[in-house]
């Protein structure tokens, strides 16, 4: 079974989508839980795993249909094609699971005809993105916009439509035209990237993506303009989340704490004077999206009613690595914040001996030692 599963995960290009888009995607399902006062349900509870369903079906739809009408270049370039490998039927037989998972859940889910539209728009573009004609994937100017507007923008509207039929009676916040935009910057960041390492292989196929027509110097500056555009979006809008509540400056206070944590990353874009386009700096607010944010709401939900712990439990398993938990404990423990944690711990168990009539300053001795002695006696 295990192997069956990772042998899907590689044939749909899993780990491409997995970590990246999925958690983004189910962090603005959850923003939207949190921002249309939606109460715990097990309704909405099946209504979120269907939601997790479908945008699995969607991401494994969209790499399927581009490996394989990119079947013929990956060759010419030299490049693995996972499909080319497989025999026709069994491509059939994955194109048709991938089909179930992507709309079965749509029978159940909340949907008008904006929903219609915007699922046939989400499909349309998959296809004139990848299709022989018009193959809009080979037009250096319109690439990067189709493929922004399918891998988030897209999917993030059509997730906050489909949540909003739970609840007509609340309007949206007029400020989410700011995430949205930052969804479609965060995409378009995504794929140049993307374009820019694939350079060689796409020059040895005749290809002309937006970084060969710019060059190295412009895409430099293009790159570092998304980024600075994509970042004061997103400060704006979890700033604007204060007007909500003013709890949710947290938002705020994380992304700066994040940036701080990553401050050397942030230097190279605010510095200007380096090649940015192949510095790690270019994903600099990667992890804030796909880890940090998900987290974050997960937790205010929770805040708010105990009960969504269900999915905090799935979203941690399924969707943060372990090396996520391994570089936090980094951080926390080994770092700047090492003695707040020891401050925070050892004036808990203080206050925590003193309940039960112990003060363990007065013993001269710490919790393990006290409890030691005691042990023994």
């Amino acid at each position: 079974m295990k192997a069956w599963i990772e042998k899907i995960a590689l044939l749909t290009r899993a780990k491409d989508w997995r970590l990246s888009f999925v958690p983004f995607v189910l962090a603005c399902v959850y923003a939207w839980m949190l921002l249309l006062r939606l109460s715990f349900s097990w309704t909405l509870l099946f209504i979120f795993l269907l939601s997790l369903l479908t945008t699995i079906g969607f991401a494994a739809f969209g790499y399927f249909i581009n490996e394989y009408f990119d079947q013929k270049e990956d060759a010419l370039a030299g490049k693995i094609n996972k499909l080319s490998l497989l025999k026709p039927s069994m491509k059939f037989l994955l194109f048709v699971n991938i089909l179930l998972i992507t709309f079965v859940p749509w029978f159940f889910l909340p949907k008008n005809n904006l929903s219609y539209w915007l699922i046939g728009l989400e499909i349309l573009s998959f296809l004139i993105y990848s299709l022989p004609f018009p193959r809009l994937k080979n037009k250096a100017y319109l690439a990067g916009i189709l493929d922004a507007s399918y891998a988030y923008l897209i999917p993030g509207i059509l997730s906050f439509h489909t949540f909003s039929l739970l609840a007509p009676q609340i309007k949206a916040p007029h400020f989410l035209v700011l995430f949205f935009t930052t969804l479609f910057f965060v995409g378009y960041r995504n794929i140049f990237i993307h374009q820019i390492k694939d350079v060689l292989s796409d020059q040895r196929v005749g290809l002309q993506t937006l970084p060969m027509v710019l060059g190295p110097k412009k895409s430099n500056s293009f790159l570092l303009s998304l980024s600075f555009i994509e970042l004061a979006l997103m400060g704006s809008f979890l700033l604007s989340l204060c007007s909500i509540h003013l709890t949710f400056i947290v938002y705020f206070l994380s992304l700066i704490a994040f940036l701080f944590y990553k401050k050397q990353d942030f230097m190279d874009l605010i510095g200007l004077d380096k090649d940015y386009s192949l510095l790690a700096a270019r994903h600099l607010t990667d992890d804030f999206y796909q880890f940090i944010f998900p987290i974050l709401n997960v937790s205010f939900l929770i805040w708010v009613d105990w009960r969504w712990i269900s999915i905090a439990f799935i979203h941690l398993f399924l969707f943060v690595p372990h090396s996520f938990w391994f570089k936090l404990w980094s951080i926390l423990w080994h770092q700047n914040f090492r003695p707040a944690i020891s401050f925070i711990l050892n004036h808990s168990l203080y206050w925590l001996f003193k309940i039960f009539g112990v003060d363990l300053i007065k013993e001269q001795s710490s919790a393990s030692n006290f409890l030691r002695k005691k042990i023994q006696r």
